[in-house]
């Protein structure tokens, strides 16, 4: 009997800790447990049978369980397997998730059903004969369904204009050169060059040159002249 234990995940109660506690003396009756009040627990076997016995380890959750799991009493809602309680429920080392109640669907007789259908479609009805025929003037939409299905439009296309508004216009930004290089001291501050000078150098290597970039030819020219300024 040394061998026995309980199975519950973390709980260490034995059978040599129970036989050690008949032992104590009873401080309620001044005599050994062993001859007023017993053990402070119990260690229950297993069902015998095979659908409780597949209930008791399922309870446990154990990933290897043991032949014979025992357990003891403080796992019980009673202190020991009855009728009510049957299996361990308390303390047993891991979180239980929390059962849902399921919904109680209230079956409807032949009579109920036929005025429910009728209901359903009556009031599909009038949503239809209250809905508006076109919506507000940033939608512009009809409802096909009472439109006699009349898919094509009553009206031309409205077609766009070839131009747009100034807001949604892309002006194509000014060369850079015009921006920075405004006055001699500016030019000298970037290229070392005056404004003359810088003018000449990109008039005699403009024609020459073969732009394949998006960047203007002269602005091309202005970051050389900063990178090699620095």
């Amino acid at each position: 009997m040394s061998s026995i234990i309980c199975s519950v995940k973390g709980c260490h109660n034995n059978w040599i800790k129970r036989r050690e506690q008949l032992n104590n003396l009873c401080y309620e009756h001044n005599v050994m447990r062993s001859e007023c009040c017993g053990a402070v627990y119990d260690l229950h076997p297993p069902p015998k049978d095979e659908e409780h016995l597949r209930q008791w380890r399922k309870a446990l959750n154990l990933k290897c369980p043991p032949k014979r799991p025992y357990v003891c009493s403080y796992h019980f809602m009673d202190g020991k397997p009855t009728d009510e309680h049957p299996y361990p429920e308390k303390w047993l080392g891991y979180d239980v998730p929390a059962k849902k109640s399921r919904r109680v669907l209230n079956r409807l007789s032949d009579s109920d059903a036929s005025m429910s259908v009728s209901d359903a479609v009556d009031n599909c009805e009038d949503d239809h004969s209250h809905m508006p025929q076109t919506c507000d003037a940033e939608t512009q939409w009809e409802d096909p369904s009472v439109s006699d299905h009349n898919y094509t439009p009553k009206s031309k296309f409205n077609v766009k204009p070839s131009t747009s508004e100034m807001g949604t216009q892309c002006i194509e930004p000014a060369p850079l050169y015009i921006t920075l290089l405004r006055n001699d001291h500016l030019c000298q501050l970037y290229t070392g060059l005056t404004l003359d000078a810088f003018h000449s150098v990109a008039e005699h290597l403009t024609p020459s040159y073969t732009n394949s970039f998006q960047l203007h030819t002269w602005d091309q020219l202005l970051i050389t002249l900063m990178k090699l300024r620095l």
